[in-house]
């Protein structure tokens, strides 16, 4: 009987994992996707304009989807409860978007495009030391493998600046320190609900300092609306959404791992739609991506 009820607790755990892995997986391939509609939007807007866009039209997703669903009452009420936890979600967020700004005014975009990609890392090694999640040797040195190949398909040969590059890295670790804090309170909040209420805060954030600072342009908003539609769909509600879904099953830790297919997906989507080839360079990283997370996803001995 005992048995019985092990071998069941352990299925129902194993079907959760594998659902926080396909979760994740699906995170990073609408990420991945979304870089080029962010591209099109920074090609006739400003940074502060197209980041500010990009949380906000993903609101109304939000409401149509809470609306449809009937859920959007509860939802308000929910994160009326909980305005302390997902304001600090918002406000770590929204201090990795201010920062890449800054950043990114200083740097050229291959080099911004390879230091925020520490962000993966940062949620890895804060997982493992504030949350207390296990390190195998198999996810120590599969991890190590698949940033590798995220550093290696962003890297450039271009000049790397001190102060930008530190500006960068608190960028990617306040998005890091939002993901710890999405992964602690979605034991008691919904992911709509507190991917929902991010989404608010930020916009209200980002649309005051874009007035004050007077950044923001929309003359040429008509030209990129499509894009803008499409990159809120993807990034902020879809991948946001999923991403903070995955945390309820597995560890932030194997979620930092899995989210690296992003810049791989990011090179497949522009193989098979745009006719982009990969150089040797994006093969080696793709190559070396795969590899870490297979071998992260195995179940080896753990270091106590």
């Amino acid at each position: 009987m005992f048995m019985k009820i092990s071998r069941l607790h352990h299925l129902l755990k194993m079907r959760a994992g594998i659902k926080g892995i396909v979760l994740s997986i699906l995170a990073s391939m609408t990420s991945g996707a979304s870089y080029f509609c962010n591209k099109q939007m920074l090609s006739r807007l400003n940074v502060e304009t197209s980041v500010l866009l990009w949380f906000t039209l993903s609101l109304p997703y939000y409401l149509l989807y809470l609306s449809i669903t009937r859920h959007l009452r509860s939802t308000l009420t929910e994160i009326g409860h909980v305005v302390k936890e997902v304001v600090l979600v918002a406000l770590a967020s929204c201090s990795g978007a201010l920062f890449w700004f800054w950043g990114t005014l200083m740097m050229t975009p291959a080099n911004v495009a390879l230091i925020l990609q520490t962000n993966r890392i940062f949620t890895f090694i804060l997982g493992l030391y504030l949350l207390g999640e296990r390190l195998s040797i198999d996810k120590g040195i599969g991890a190590l493998l698949a940033f590798s190949g995220v550093l290696t398909l962003t890297y450039s040969n271009e000049k790397v600046l001190l102060f930008p590059t530190m500006i960068l890295l608190i960028s990617s670790l306040s998005y890091a320190i939002s993901n710890i804090l999405a992964k602690i309170y979605v034991k008691k909040i919904s992911p709509i609900s507190l991917s929902f209420g991010r989404a608010l805060f930020i916009s209200i954030t980002l649309l005051l300092y874009s007035l004050a600072s007077r950044r923001l342009e929309l003359q040429y908003f008509n030209s990129v609306i499509g894009f803008a539609l499409l990159g809120a769909f993807l990034a902020p509600f879809l991948t946001i959404i999923m991403a903070y879904e995955a945390f309820k099953y597995i560890e932030i830790s194997k979620f930092a791992i899995l989210y690296s297919l992003s810049p791989f997906f990011t090179m497949l989507y522009g193989l098979l739609f745009f006719n982009l080839l990969p150089t040797l360079q994006q093969i080696i990283g793709g190559v070396a991506i795969v590899s870490g997370i297979a071998l992260a996803m195995r179940s080896p001995k753990v270091y106590k």
